[in-house]
């Protein structure tokens, strides 16, 4: 209670970002009275990568109270990474937490009456900061914020938009912008003050640079600088400046394969070619004609089509689909050449469209993906034609609503058009207007090789339609592919892209192994207008400090490329939230982003700021001290103890942090791959601060989260020699007396232990399920091998076996009935799994898992766990978690993780049985000692060397496999693998042929059978 009394006596300022919500610009000001004496921005680009704080200090002369605000606009694909109140010569930075316990503390300022602020979204392309606060009679009060992002290129340019809206006349105004970048900088210039979003703004401009603008320029850094006079401002309204300071730059770029940096044990690659023949494409525009296009909406989507229809190629081809309830088609069989005939006699048909009716997307998005596969002159690898020559397949849809008619389920949307498409066909989404479904859009673009834009209602709808196909307009090159190679990194984000067009650019970024010096060998391979391109190159890897080339920018740009990795895995970790259609998936991906988003200090979406400033008698951490009050500049950090450089979030106080697996990645599919889950830094390593403001690394993760970060994509396990007892879990009886654990029962969770959580979508590095089918993942590599092994029933195999940890698993086989289609092949299952790990004095402990339960034994203890409730029991150094959905995920000390998965069928076939599958989690806790069938994977050298990609269009795909001393043909087929917690599904692996599997395996089939005279 006395602490409820200390807080209600403290000024809480919480900072959360509440999506979809709006307010208007304008409707709260500052009191006249209140004076904002100094505001500065500083933004510091060092190759792409912005880091800007704001500072504004506020004054009050008064004899009263007067609420002071600071309000800024953000970009959108900016994240937060600091924030501070100076008050009274004191400095309180802002703690980033989990999103949900900053709302909690939001809503108790709140209802408490005392002051609370928020992040809200704004309409167009930016965020709104806005906090509010009280500054007594003659107070100061200081503001600072700081934010990060990574500016995309786009038409050949970067651009950076600063938000300058201090709402009055300020005594001192300073916006200072340095842009350093390594390959040179080719040219930069400063735009009029945007006003507004609105295109028609960004594209007209009603003056020059703005007066007292200054720039300094050498080949690798510029240096802008706006400074207005009190006067200046007063000429530009009366509010003073309110508007966006708009830098647009671009680089030098020699190289074809772009231009790698590195910073700290981590690099960026940014791969932008220049001078490429432009790809023709194949685009066919999907159009809603539904009712709510009535009126301004239909009559922009025709002016835009029209300048779209003018700008096509004379080599390009495209069709038309409109949709309501009704679908048509222009040419219902093919798309046609844009000669000037066919594209006047479209212009016809578009000016002709009509509004009415409901919306079948669903029937839309199937009709135009029928277009392709119906298209003439198909290319080679399902590049779809419609004339000679490769063309680029491109759709681009347009709707403003949901879908009403034909098909409504989103879910059921999104699976029909991705079958549909079959992987091949770039899906744009435009949502045109605020009720459109845009996470939906979102959803069908990321699974089809494309993305997602909004289209807002305003003057320049039309404009952003055409914007917007300017950037796809002139594909260069598709299905790129960029290898590291000599196994020189991990921990990749996304290397696989679908296509790369005229003035933007793909950046890939990542952790180096080894020494950050060298070279880098990186070969690209893509698709072009004539021929495969197939290209080597080696990179030098350099550092990325400015240096004596551009020294404004070296206090702010250490250790940007580690900030910047973080940045862009935090953003694919959200997108891939996106993808996933079950809440527990969407759940864990949001707690992977939550735990690194914490660990780098950004406030994304999954996470939010407080600050707390104590009142009398409060309970409250001393306010670091501050900069001189008067000062404009922002307060030197205050950053508390860096994060433990091992751990891939700050552990908590008196508490170690564990050391994390390797990252992994997500099961990918051809040109849509997904970020890896990354692991913490090594332990030579410091998290790098945000620049120039107090940084304090706010609530810490739960241990789940540290747990979930650690247990994605991870390594093998092995397999034991013992035979597994029958598991009879109705005879089971358990003394009630023994001193036991006992599991603690939810049953509102689904399959999340108290001390893990097993992601859906995760492929793990080592599974056996189904007949049983091996899938070993490649280590640093999304690749995957395949076999099958042809087991005999009534047969214990050994897959982990590992005499220096103790750890062992053994899995019984069932046999089948026979499949009449390949009667000379053996069918069996797993229906039981033994794990047992050694211990000392007790005998250590066994877990079985069968069809009816689970049971968990140490020496002569036996407790039965059923598959439902959800269960969790802890034992010292065993965690075991148990549920019908989820499985039994078993961790035995924080390096070895098991999942076993029980499938059921709810309607069997003769031939189907209900079985076990297990899967390797995580393996580090495994020796090098490791053997069995699983087991031995865990630190093999396994590589896979690929024929060039001109021979692979040549023919099946084959590759050699390199394991030890083994070299073997396999080849790339499509199976339907259990390799994730996934229901069975389509992927592509690479195949070992059943003649090779014993030389792969090091041994013959009997080698891994366990005796039948062992003991249990």
């Amino acid at each position: 209670m006395q602490g409820l009394a200390d807080l209600s006596t403290a000024l809480a300022l919480c900072v959360s970002i509440l999506m979809g919500y709006s307010e208007a610009s304008g409707h709260e000001r500052p009191a006249r009275s209140v004076e904002i004496t100094d505001f500065l921005i500083q933004s510091t680009v060092v190759s792409r990568y912005a880091l800007t704080s704001v500072h504004s200090e506020v004054h009050n002369p008064g004899a009263e109270s007067r609420e002071a605000i600071f309000d800024i606009d953000l970009p959108q694909s900016a994240f937060i990474s600091n924030f501070s109140l100076t008050i009274d010569g004191n400095i309180y930075p802002a703690q980033v937490k989990e999103k949900e316990k900053a709302q909690k503390i939001y809503d108790v300022a709140r209802a408490g009456g005392r002051t609370a602020a928020h992040v809200a979204t704004r309409g167009r392309e930016a965020d709104r900061f806005r906090v509010a606060v009280n500054v007594g009679p003659g107070g100061r009060v200081g503001f600072s914020l700081s934010y990060e992002e990574l500016l995309p290129r786009r038409l050949g340019r970067y651009e950076l938009a600063l938000s300058v809206r201090p709402r009055q006349v300020v005594r001192n105004l300073t916006v200072e912008v340095v842009v350093a970048e390594r390959t040179g900088i080719e040219r930069v210039e400063v735009l009029p003050l945007r006003t507004s979003k609105l295109l028609s703004n960004k594209l007209k401009g009603t003056q020059d640079v703005p007066d007292s603008t200054t720039i300094e320029r050498s080949a690798n850094c510029a240096r802008i600088c706006f400074t207005p006079s009190a006067e200046q401002q007063a000429q530009f309204s009366s509010q003073g400046i309110q508007g966006d300071f708009v830098v647009q730059y671009d680089v030098n770029m020699a190289d074809l394969v772009g231009d790698i940096q590195t910073y700290n044990g981590y690099f960026v690659h940014y791969f932008a070619p220049r001078d490429l023949p432009v790809v023709s494409k194949n685009v066919i525009f999907i159009i809603d004609v539904s009712s709510s296009m009535i009126g301004a909406k239909i009559r922009q989507t025709k002016e835009g089509m029209s300048t779209i229809l003018s700008d096509l190629r004379t080599d390009d081809y495209f069709n038309i689909v409109t949709f309501s309830d009704i679908i048509e088609v222009w040419k219902v069989d093919h798309s046609i050449q844009a000669t000037r005939q066919n594209v006047q006699s479209a212009k016809r048909y578009v000016n002709n469209m009509v509004a009415s009716g409901w919306t079948d997307i669903n029937g839309a998005l199937r009709a135009a993906a029928k277009l392709f596969h119906g298209d003439r002159s198909p290319e080679p690898g399902g590049r779809a034609g419609g004339g000679d020559g490769n063309k680029v397949p491109l759709i681009i849809f347009l709707t403003d609503g949901e879908p009403t008619s034909g098909v409504t389920s989103t879910n059921t949307i999104v699976s029909n058009v991705k079958e549909a498409m079959g992987g091949s066909v770039s899906l744009f989404c435009l949502g045109f207007g605020d009720d459109v479904d845009f996470p939906f859009l979102q959803r069908l673009s990321l699974d089809n090789r494309g993305v997602a834009r909004r289209i807002y209602e305003d003057a320049d709808a039309h404009l952003q339609l055409t914007g917007f196909y300017d950037e796809v307009a002139s594909p260069l090159l598709f299905d790129i592919q960029l290898d590291y190679l000599d196994d020189r990194v991990e921990d990749v984000t996304r290397t696989l892209f679908p296509a790369f067009f005229n003035g933007s650019e793909l950046v890939v970024a990542g952790r180096l192994k080894g020494p950050s010096d060298g070279a880098l060998r990186v070969r690209l391979q893509a698709s072009g207008s004539a021929e495969a391109l197939e290209l080597e190159n080696e990179i030098q890897l350099n550092g990325t400090e400015p240096g004596p080339a551009c020294p404004q920018a070296g206090t702010r740009a250490g250790g940007f490329v580690q900030r910047l990795w973080a940045y862009h895995t935090i953003r694919e970790l959200l997108q891939a939230q996106l993808k996933v259609d079950d809440a527990e998936g969407r759940r864990l991906l949001k707690e992977k982003a939550t735990a690194l988003s914490l660990k780098y200090n950004f406030v994304t979406p999954v996470t939010s700021m407080v600050v707390v400033k104590p009142g009398d008698g409060g309970e409250a951490a001393t306010p670091a001290a501050a900069a001189p009050a008067t000062s404009a500049r922002s307060p030197s950090p205050t950053a508390g103890p860096a994060p433990s450089a091992r751990s891939p979030i700050p552990s908590h106080a008196g508490q170690s942090a564990s050391t994390p697996g390797k990252g992994a990645s997500m099961p990918v599919a051809l040109g849509t791959p997904t970020p890896p889950v990354p692991p913490g830094p090594p332990a030579t390593e410091t998290t790098p601060p945000a620049a120039n403001v107090p940084l304090v690394h706010g609530p810490q993760p739960t241990k789940d989260a540290e747990d979930l970060l650690g247990a994605t994509m991870l390594r093998s396990g092995e397999l034991l020699v013992q035979p597994l007892p029958l598991l009879d879990y109705h005879d089971v009886k358990t003394d009630p007396q023994l001193d036991w654990d006992w599991p603690d029962v939810n049953t509102d969770e689904a399959h999340v232990s108290g001390f893990i959580a097993f992601d859906d979508s995760t492929s793990y590095f080592f599974s056996v399920d189904g007949d049983p089918h091996f899938v070993i993942r490649i280590p640093h590599s999304n690749e995957t091998i395949c076999f099958t092994v042809d087991g005999q029933a009534d047969d214990t195999l050994r897959l982990v076996e590992d005499s220096v940890s103790g750890v062992t698993v053994d899995g019984h086989l069932e046999g089948a009935p026979v499949n009449p289609q390949h009667e000379g092949r053996p069918r069996n299952f797993f229906d039981r799994i033994t794990v047992r790990v050694a211990g000392p004095g007790s005998g250590g402990y066994a877990v079985h898992v069968g069809r009816e339960g689970v049971s968990l034994e140490e020496g002569k203890k036996r407790l039965a766990i059923p598959w439902e409730p959800h269960s969790v029991t802890r034992r010292p150094g065993l965690k075991l978690s148990v549920s019908r959905a989820a499985g039994a995920s078993l961790w035995l000390g924080e390096k070895t993780g098991f999942l076993i998965l029980l499938h059921r069928h709810a309607h069997p076939s003769p031939l189907q049985r209900d079985h076990l599958g297990f899967y390797v989690v995580q393996g580090d806790g495994l020796s090098p000692e490791a053997r069995g069938m699983l087991g031995q994977f865990q630190h093999a050298d396994i590589r896979l060397q690929r024929p060039s990609l001109a021979a692979r269009r040549q023919g099946p795909d084959q590759a050699e496999l390199r394991f030890g001393s083994h070299k073997l043909a396999v080849s790339l087929v499509t199976k339907t693998l259990k390799d994730s917690h996934l229901p069975a599904h389509e992927a592509a692996c690479w195949l070992v042929h059943r003649e090779d599997v014993e030389p792969l395996m090091g041994g013959p089939y009997l080698d891994y059978v366990v005796p039948r005279n062992r003991s249990a």
